[in-house]
């Protein structure tokens, strides 16, 4: 009786099936080179983000709450991602190079630094994405332009629509650093 028992345990238990991971990224799904190629004048080497949101899992809110979702996973980790999208989007929307990611094996030498500051990025299932960040402009470590942002899209609860709007904000962003970056000599 016991070994039987045991063995139905042990059937039942692999038979069970795990869901699905789904893996997204905050990439632009058309890139698009710019017309003109010039040398960037702004270089973005790190956007700081909240602990709780440096995960592979894509992170909730529901109210003072966090949910770390198992079966939605970032691609790759946000702060690896974020200064090159960002860089991608500013560019795009200029539709010349004025912004790049910087990286260890560039150690490129910008006339000018942005530096991000994401207090929040995140996502309540049925509700809103929130993206509320900080960014600075600054040559020699000297203050340029700072500024402290918002944003707000309504979402469903399919991630398909939450990765969406989380791009969309990011897209408000670049739109919004634009002509700051673009005053730059």
């Amino acid at each position: 009786m016991k070994k039987t028992f045991l063995l139905l345990v042990f059937l039942l238990t692999a038979c069970g099936t795990t869901p699905r991971s789904n893996f997204y990224t905050l990439d632009e799904e058309d890139p698009v080179l710019p017309q003109k190629i010039a040398t960037p004048i702004i270089g973005i080497k790190t956007v700081h983000l909240p602990a709780y949101m440096d995960k592979p899992q894509i992170v909730l809110h529901k109210n003072n709450q966090i949910k770390v979702d198992e079966y939605h996973r970032w691609a790759e980790s946000l702060r690896d991602s974020l200064p090159r999208v960002l860089s991608n989007m500013i560019n795009k929307k200029a539709d010349k190079t004025l912004a790049k990611q910087i990286t260890v094996v560039t150690l490129d030498d910008f006339a000018y630094n942005l530096d991000i500051e994401i207090n929040r990025f995140g996502a309540t299932k049925g509700k809103q994405v929130i993206l509320d960040v900080w960014w600075t402009i600054s040559k020699n470590h000297a203050v340029v332009s700072r500024q402290h942002n918002l944003y707000k899209l309504p979402v469903s609860n399919d991630f398909d629509d939450i990765i969406s709007a989380k791009k969309e904000l990011l897209n408000k962003l670049a739109s919004t650093l634009l002509p700051h970056i673009q005053k730059l000599k």
